[in-house]
């Protein structure tokens, strides 16, 4: 639903493409409003525009509309749990398809699962409380297995936007944390 709300002409867009899978990226506006910052110039945009698969499958849309993951059998997969958080939710602040909303429900979806995981003794861990941690942007917090980070000024690709190496540095402390 957030790429219908940031491209509001995408039906139209798409039957005007004869339903092109690559349509709603078709232009590098368009590139850049799903996937950048405003900040980002405009020749990164156009050699990432030109870098673009031709083709993208219609079927990540279907994956996304259902539940495709158990969070419990994830968390039970992750070794070295103790004191410390084993997973990282990393966005970006100008992230217009997963936005604040979005990642903090995905971080809480872990959370609860986590905190279900430690209760039934199934894994052995701290279950520290959600908090605020320092750092850019001062929106990251840490707690029940979970670390969430926020990189600032990013959009969708926080790895190639402008404040990539903030984002470096926000997963490099998460990796240290291990």
């Amino acid at each position: 639903m957030n790429w219908f709300r940031l491209d509001p002409l995408f039906t139209f867009r798409m039957i005007f493409h004869g339903w092109h899978p690559n349509s709603p990226l078709s232009h590098p506006i368009l590139t850049r409003r799903t996937f950048f910052s405003d900040k980002l110039p405009d020749a990164y945009i156009e050699t990432f525009q030109d870098r673009l698969s031709p083709y993208e499958s219609f079927l990540w849309i279907m994956g996304m509309s259902k539940l495709f993951v158990d969070p419990q059998r994830v968390l039970k997969q992750i070794s070295g749990w103790g004191v410390g958080q084993r997973l990282l939710v990393l966005r970006g602040e100008e992230d217009k398809l997963m936005n604040k909303l979005e990642m903090d429900k995905l971080a809480s979806f872990y959370r609860r699962a986590f905190m279900d995981l430690v209760s039934q003794k199934k894994v052995e861990a701290e279950n520290a409380n959600v908090q605020t941690l320092l750092g850019e942007g001062d929106e990251d917090n840490t707690g029940h297995g979970v670390r969430v980070s926020m990189v600032p000024g990013a959009g969708h690709h926080l790895q190639n936007d402008v404040t990539w190496e903030v984002g470096a540095r926000k997963l490099l402390d998460f990796y240290q944390q291990l």
